[in-house]
C-alpha cells in the first residue's frame, strides 16, 4: 500500500464504484476504519418488525461501530434518526451525488466527527435517486459492510436482487473486493 492509500481511508473502496475514482465524501473518512454493519430493509417492512429494528438500532448506538446504510426506506429513515440522536456513528451512502449541504438532523454528528456522507458516483451524476442508482448503492454498501443487518427482504424486491448480485459475484469473482463481504 502506498503512503497516499495509507492515508486515505477511502482508498480501500476503489473498484466498488460505478466511476474511475472510489467516490465523493464529506465527513470523518476514519470512520471506515471502524467495524460497519450495513442496515437495509424493505420499503414496505411489516409492522411486528418494526419495534425489534428500533431495539437494534439502540443498541447500535452502545457498540462504537459504525452503520452503513442509504437511509432511504421510511424505516431506514426512522433509524437513521435514532442513531443521530442518540451518539452512533453514521455512514450515510445517498443514492445519488453528493448532497451540496448536511441535512440539519446529522449536523450535530457531523461536528462531533462521527459521519461520513459518501456516494459512489460522481459529481452531479445522479442529481435524484433513481431505481439504477439505489440498485447500485446498495451493493456498494453490501460491499464494504463487515457484517449485515436485514431486518426486511422482501421476495422479488429490488433489495433482494442486489443481494443475490453480491452473492453472485462472491461466488464468480472470489477475487473481487465485494466478494469477501459478508451474505
Amino acid at each position: 500500500m502506498s503512503t497516499a492509500e495509507a492515508s486515505d481511508p477511502t482508498s480501500a473502496l476503489r473498484g466498488l464504484a460505478p466511476s474511475r475514482e472510489p467516490c465523493s465524501y464529506r465527513g470523518n473518512a476514519a470512520l471506515l476504519k471502524r467495524p460497519a454493519t450495513v442496515f437495509l430493509c424493505s420499503t414496505r417492512c411489516p409492522g411486528e418488525k418494526i419495534l425489534q429494528i428500533y431495539e437494534w438500532a439502540r443498541r447500535q448506538c452502545d457498540e462504537g461501530g459504525a452503520v452503513i446504510s442509504g437511509f432511504h426506506t421510511p424505516v431506514e429513515k426512522d433509524v437513521l434518526a435514532i442513531l443521530a440522536r442518540r451518539g452512533a456513528n453514521i455512514l450515510w451512502v445517498p443514492a445519488r451525488d453528493l448532497p451540496k449541504t448536511t441535512p440539519r438532523l446529522l449536523q450535530p454528528a457531523e461536528e462531533q466527527g462521527r459521519l461520513l456522507i459518501l456516494t459512489p458516483f460522481e459529481p452531479g451524476k445522479p442529481s435524484r435517486p433513481t431505481k439504477n442508482s439505489c440498485a447500485i448503492r446498495n451493493r456498494f454498501v453490501l460491499g464494504i459492510a463487515d457484517t449485515l443487518f436485514l431486518p426486511y427482504v422482501a421476495e422479488g424486491s429490488s433489495l433482494s436482487k442486489d443481494i443475490l448480485a453480491i452473492k453472485h459475484v462472491a461466488r464468480e469473482h472470489p477475487d473481487r473486493p465485494e466478494a469477501n463481504s459478508p451474505t
